[in-house]
């Protein structure tokens, strides 16, 4: 037999087990039973949470009391914050000029900065 033909379905069926464990956590019913009305009681983990920003999503991370699953909620990335690093600098008939400069005070990326050809006599 063919490394193929083996692998194949072992991937497979790793991959439906997967999405089986991945359904069932979705799934408000707690296994527990020391559920008293057979839900999950979801409690903020602190300290696996963290704020989006510019550059990752935030995270919300809640364990279940009772049966101690895990459960995620993603929020999306924020804008970046921009801080003016260099002014404009405007552009004469004689000497090119330059478009503000900007970098995001949280991840460092800069944008600007291009040059403005010059504008040349009528």
């Amino acid at each position: 037999m063919s490394f193929k033909k083996i692998l194949l379905p072992l991937l497979l069926a790793a991959l439906l087990i997967c999405l089986a464990l991945s359904a069932a956590a979705e799934t408000e019913v707690c296994p527990s039973s020391e559920s008293t009305n057979g839900l999950h009681m979801w409690q903020l983990q602190t300290e696996q949470c963290a704020a989006p920003t510019c550059y990752s999503e935030g995270r919300m991370v809640y364990m279940c009391s009772y049966c101690y699953q895990i459960k995620q909620d993603f929020t999306a990335k924020t804008a970046h914050t921009w801080v003016i690093t260099a002014e404009a600098m405007p552009a004469t008939c004689t000497m090119a000029g330059k478009k503000a400069t900007e970098k995001c005070s949280v991840c460092g990326l800069e944008r600007g900065g291009e040059s403005i050809p010059a504008l040349g006599h009528d």
